[in-house]
């Protein structure tokens, strides 16, 4: 039974004094960027609900083995400011917990904190009835990316909804938690790009109105206050057809791919 996060580590481990780019955000992310398409060394460290504590947790973590990491592309998606570790599922943090060793659980550790079947039963138990009777279809290359990820119902339904959280404690806390990462980077001499995958046009459509100026008007604030910054935000590209997502809001392997050169070459073009 192999998991991409144990997958991602080995990678880490083998490859630390190399790696020169991390890629952070939530499954968007993860779904979309394939580091087997980067020109540069790379590792993406996304994983499903993930926040901006777990993205800047895991970069201070790992940021003293990545001895010649140079830039660090971040998700900012629309409302993910609007989040907090209510909305992260439990197993995201038991899994940076047993294979990275990280603690993103933002507390001090328990016991059951390393058991990875206690946070979700009914996942492990469908994992471990795929591994004895090998149903799984998992293709995980060298980076922990799943190049078979053909699972999605995209194709057969336009039934979906997004939450649209808009939450503005949250909101102010994670201000705090994007500054605290970018004086971090600063400090570290790290480039930052802000980075946004394309998304399917139904699923832009649900977006707020309000939380979508909300969003833009961050992105212009960023832009003014700290110049140094890169922005990339392929949300509404239209060259993303319906065949290269796996749902509205998440690309299947083919859109992974094209979504991944798509950014090395803008990271090639201003970073090398």
């Amino acid at each position: 039974m192999n998991f991409p996060e144990a997958v991602k580590n080995n990678y880490i481990n083998d490859n630390a004094d190399k790696i020169e780019i991390l890629f952070l955000g939530s499954s968007q992310v993860e779904r979309a960027i394939n580091p087997e398409y980067i020109s540069r060394p790379s590792i993406n460290l996304a994983n499903s609900s993930q926040t901006l504590f777990e993205d800047y947790t895991i970069l201070k973590f790992f940021r003293p083995k990545l001895v010649n990491l140079k830039l660090v592309v971040l998700e900012i998606s629309y409302d993910v400011l609007e989040r907090d570790k209510s909305h992260v599922l439990p197993l995201v943090d038991h899994k940076n917990l047993r294979f990275y060793g990280v603690n993103t659980f933002g507390s001090s550790l328990s016991i059951q904190d390393y058991f990875l079947f206690n946070s979700n039963p009914k996942f492990f138990s469908n994992k471990l009835e795929d591994f004895f009777f090998d149903k799984s279809n998992e293709n995980l290359n060298q980076y922990g990316f799943d190049e078979d990820k053909y699972d999605g119902l995209y194709s057969h339904s336009d039934n979906f909804i997004i939450e649209n959280i808009e939450n503005d404690l949250n909101y102010s806390k994670n201000i705090d938690i994007l500054n605290s990462l970018l004086t971090y980077c600063k400090k570290e001499n790290l480039h930052i790009l802000i980075y946004h995958p394309p998304t399917h046009a139904p699923y832009n459509a649900l977006r707020s109105p309000k939380l979508i100026n909300k969003w833009k008007l961050l992105l212009q604030e960023l832009n003014q206050k700290q110049p140094s910054l890169h922005f990339f935000i392929d949300d509404e590209n239209s060259l993303f057809t319906r065949k290269y997502f796996d749902d509205a809001n998440h690309l299947n392997p083919l859109g992974a791919e094209k979504a991944t050169k798509i950014l090395d070459s803008i990271i090639v073009n201003e970073f090398y």
